[in-house]
């Protein structure tokens, strides 16, 4: 179990993090690439494997693993802003659970929510679907801000609608 924070100095980094965080969600649901780009380290990783079952079951083609696995902040911002072109999303993340691994690092994992529409004669299976689960985060202290390292999606529930 993590330690409470201990110092001032944790309470404003994880404050930092929880803005963060609510940047990339507001930023990847208004479609600001370059600012939610920005929010990575130039080497992030961004693990979406948990994500392909779930999807297949959905009735969408079935991917190699290691293609939902990103990484560089280029190569998510590429992956993630075609895959919802002319898509509406909501996202929301809550809940945070904190660890400060050092003072220029942080590990959160979010509970997460997203609503997922597509638009009308998109050559999908389904019209959309909500979708419920964990954002596990790695966060770093670099050039005077906090950015992210690393995210690992899990889903636990999709919901066609």
């Amino acid at each position: 179990m993590p330690s409470a924070p201990r110092t001032l100095d944790d309470l404003v980094a994880i404050h930092s993090v929880s803005q963060l965080k609510a940047r990339y969600f507001r930023f990847m649901d208004t479609k600001q690439w370059d600012l939610w780009e920005a929010l990575y380290t130039p080497d992030a990783v961004l693990d979406a494997r948990d994500d392909g079952p779930a999807m297949a079951k959905l009735g969408f083609p079935a991917a190699p693993a290691d293609a939902l696995l990103f990484r560089t902040a280029k190569g998510i911002r590429q992956a993630v802003s075609t895959a919802l072109e002319g898509v509406r999303t909501v996202h929301h993340g809550h809940m945070g659970e904190f660890e400060i691994l050092a003072p220029d690092r942080i590990k959160a994992i979010w509970a997460m929510q997203d609503i997922i529409r597509y638009p009308a004669g998109a050559p999908t299976p389904i019209q959309g679907f909500d979708g419920f689960g964990h954002y596990e985060d790695h966060y770093v202290y670099r050039d005077d801000k906090w950015l992210i390292e690393s995210v690992k999606l899990t889903r636990l529930v999709l919901m066609p609608v």
